[in-house]
């Protein structure tokens, strides 16, 4: 084995004509960040909510607020785990945000209705659980557990 600053060269077996390069730097890199693949969809999604103008359904709803579209990432940034995919957010009629996952069995779906003003709902259908609704302001953790229930269905 050849050792560089960037590459390490593994000799292959006896018969085979090439060698092998990792990139052990990089690939550690890439391991640290690739935890928070979810922020650059969620960012440019938020920005393409923010382009709505009002009356973009053409139901006379509201634009979104900008303040809402900087809460809901700060949200992400406490709740998100590594391993979960970014969610889908859509605008509602209301000139509101929500937040969804509906994957590995489980709903979570979030309201931003304002700052520090959430509303949740959360079912479990492999462990056959009713799904819960809750009404939050400032303490996030039925979220956080929420999201980790997820990781948690996703990785059976």
């Amino acid at each position: 084995m050849v050792r560089t600053n960037l590459a390490t060269v593994h000799s292959l077996s006896e018969g085979e004509d090439s060698s092998a390069i990792t990139f052990p730097r990089f690939e550690r890199s890439f391991e640290a960040v690739s935890d928070y693949q979810w922020q650059k969809p969620v960012m440019t999604r938020i920005c393409e909510l923010l382009q709505l103008r009002e009356n973009w359904d053409s139901y006379h709803a509201p634009a979104l607020e900008r303040d809402l579209g900087m809460f809901a990432i700060q949200l992400l940034n406490q709740i998100m785990v590594p391993g979960i995919k970014a969610p889908q957010i859509v605008p509602t009629s209301e000139g509101k945000l929500q937040i969804e996952w509906h994957t590995g069995g489980c709903d979570l779906e979030i309201e931003i209705n304002g700052i520090y003003d959430i509303d949740m709902w959360f079912q479990n259908h492999r462990q056959q659980e009713e799904g819960y609704f809750v009404a939050l302001d400032s303490d996030y953790t039925q979220i956080s557990d929420a999201v980790r229930t997820i990781i948690r269905q996703i990785n059976r």
